[in-house]
């Protein structure tokens, strides 16, 4: 959908977004994680905002919640933990459920942005929300750590890469070495 016409492709998934079936803001709110742009963005915390909460709703949040995580954006954490400090009578149930989600999705936000937040809740939170955000926060710090390495990693394939492409063309241009590539 997004390779053929980004613009119209844009304003489908908004439209999408806006409507009033629950079922179709679904199916645009799992493809909106491929999206940076802004009005998509708003949107999805428009969706957030929202203070319905039913079984639907949430379903419909927490797909939310998810693109937002994976769309990266620390400019988007404010509102997941307004999520987290607030409550609903009505279904505690959901609301318990969705603010887990919450937690669980904020290591996938950058460290900077969600390891405040992950380590005000490990002191203030209690129960089963205390042990998630501690997890997470151990997550995160294990995925700061080891975003080091792993630049490493990928600098010494790309070198490896370079050298075995030198390599071929060295031998392709000295017939007479080529047994040796």
């Amino acid at each position: 959908m997004f390779a053929c016409n980004r613009p119209r492709a844009e304003r489908l998934l908004l439209e999408e977004l806006q409507s009033r079936d629950v079922s179709t803001q679904l199916c645009a709110a799992q493809v909106a994680d491929r999206r940076r742009d802004k009005a998509v963005q708003r949107q999805l915390l428009n969706i957030l905002n929202d203070s319905a909460l039913n079984e639907q709703r949430l379903e419909l949040k927490i797909a939310v919640l998810q693109a937002l995580a994976k769309i990266g954006d620390s400019g988007t954490v404010a509102l997941p933990e307004g999520l987290i400090n607030s409550g609903n009578l009505l279904h505690p149930r959901c609301f318990r459920r969705l603010r887990i989600e919450v937690i669980k999705t904020l290591c996938q936000y950058p460290a900077k942005a969600a390891a405040p937040l992950l380590e005000q809740l490990t002191k203030t939170a209690r129960g089963e929300v205390a042990e998630i955000a501690t997890r997470q926060l151990r997550l995160l710090r294990r995925k700061r750590s080891m975003t080091p390495r792993l630049e490493n990693i990928h600098a010494f394939i790309r070198r490896l890469t370079t050298a075995a492409a030198n390599a071929s063309l060295y031998s392709l241009e000295h017939p007479q070495v080529s047994h040796l590539v």
